[in-house]
């Protein structure tokens, strides 16, 4: 779809519902990434260069995993997020410099284009589990 927008003319970018640091998490088109089994994802990949505790857990990752299994399609959401990525002109992100200032640095860094944060705006989400879970993973 960004490929339509650009040959068209047309600016686009791709605004993220989900915090700089687990975007960080998505394979940048530039980079070569071994990760193949879920146990991978539980350390941090080769291009976040700097010290952090932030990673996924495994019950998290093994959700993610299943999700690719499930999908009709055969296309995995990281691959659906690796091309948005790539195709967009800009990166919009719920999060703020005060929050998370190293991570959006980096996403500048590794996807090659402006991130823009735009604030820790409320989720809407069904099950306040789920996003209890995913919090307590971004903040440590």
């Amino acid at each position: 779809m960004t490929n339509s927008a650009t040959s068209l003319g047309i600016s686009n970018a791709f605004f993220s519902i989900i915090l700089g640091a687990v975007l960080c998490y998505v394979k940048p088109h530039s980079a070569i990434d071994d990760r193949a089994k879920p146990e991978d994802f539980t350390v941090r990949p080769k291009w976040v260069t700097f010290p952090t505790k932030v990673v996924f857990r495994l019950f998290e990752i093994l959700k993610f995993f299943d999700s690719v299994t499930a999908n009709a399609s055969e296309v995995s959401n990281a691959y659906r997020f690796e091309e948005v990525l790539r195709g967009c002109e800009m990166i919009a992100v719920r999060s703020s410099m005060e929050f998370e200032p190293e991570w959006l640095h980096l996403q500048e860094e590794i996807h090659g284009k402006p991130c823009m944060p735009v604030g820790m705006l409320p989720t809407k989400v069904c099950d306040a589990g789920e996003d209890t879970d995913a919090w307590s993973s971004i903040k440590q």
